[in-house]
């Protein structure tokens, strides 16, 4: 009995033993050091996470705010170009209707020609259009667009290859900012017309062909030159008083899509056979571009109804 006894009193300091070995370390494991340190690591690794977040959106924020300025002046350039190729194109025509006096004169040897020969198969005609250009979009327009040593014609050319108008203007536009190392776009713009001398037959009747007549952007084609498609009869009447007036058919007159925008017009321009007034005689709406071609030329364009039967 007494060495049962004393096992049994070492097995019971065995325990409490361990007991307090397994107390101490549990207080080891939640000591305020060991909390903090805990603390501190989680507080580092959401610091690092932030900090990650603000490096990249530093990184990615300008490129991003970069090619959305690059975009917008882009449409800047494309608007450019829209007014400098419409200005060319209107310069055309003047140059094309100069030719016709030029033609007319030089076949009926009337008068000395020299100056409009200059003015439309020399090199005046590059003159022209850079002033004409430069009154109709501003004598400043060029230097605030941006654009560097104004405009170049070197490469227009007029009335030599089958009586044509070619306008060839080159220009640079600077770009505000460096843009990979790009300081300009270069543009190439052309306007090409053909220029107003008309269609001279010839005698041998196995060549004869018909002339007819048609106009640049119009979907047929004219046998007489006084259709009244081509040959506009145009009347200039009050703005009060064209709600009551009709046309040939007895149709009303409504607003031209081109030039009808204006709003200080107090009489506008119409015909007896359209449906529309016009702010300005010279509106696309009203004038007509005729050219007489032969009709092996005419393309894809139908006869006209009125004449071409």
């Amino acid at each position: 009995m007494p060495f049962h006894g004393s096992n049994q009193y070492i097995n019971n300091n065995y325990k409490k033993i361990q007991k307090n070995n397994s107390l101490q370390t549990l207080r080891s494991i939640s000591s305020p050091n060991d909390r903090k340190h805990y603390n501190h690591e989680r507080v580092s690794s959401f610091t690092f996470v932030k900090a990650s977040l603000t490096v990249e959106t530093a990184l990615v924020l300008p490129i991003f705010m970069f090619a959305i300025c690059f975009m917008m002046y882009f449409t800047e350039v494309v608007r450019i170009q829209a007014e400098i190729v419409n200005e060319l194109y209107k310069q055309g025509k003047h140059l094309a209707l100069y030719s016709y006096v030029y033609n007319q004169i030089e076949c009926n040897s009337i008068i000395d020609s020299g100056k409009i020969e200059n003015l439309v198969t020399g090199s005046l005609s590059n003159l022209y259009v850079k002033d004409q250009v430069k009154k109709e979009l501003g004598e400043d327009y060029f230097a605030n667009n941006n654009i560097d040593n104004g405009m170049s014609l070197i490469l227009s050319s007029y009335i030599k290859e089958n009586d044509m108008i070619d306008i060839i203007a080159i220009y640079k536009i600077r770009i505000p900012c460096n843009f990979f190392h790009l300081k300009n776009i270069a543009v190439i713009q052309r306007a090409r017309i053909r220029g107003w001398i008309g269609f001279e037959g010839t005698n041998d009747s196995n060549t004869e062909e018909e002339i007819v007549y048609i106009t640049e952007k119009g979907s047929v084609y004219h046998k007489d030159k006084s259709c009244t498609h081509i040959n506009l009869s145009i009347s200039y009447v009050s703005m009060d008083k064209i709600k009551n007036i009709r046309n040939k058919e007895g149709g009303k007159y409504y607003k031209c899509e081109i030039c009808g925008d204006e709003s200080s017009y107090r009489a506008v321009y119409i015909t007896n056979t359209g449906n529309r007034y016009h702010s300005k005689k010279d509106c696309g709406g009203i004038t007509r571009d005729v050219i007489a071609v032969p009709i092996s030329q005419v393309g894809k364009r139908k006869a006209c109804s009125r004449c071409g039967n």
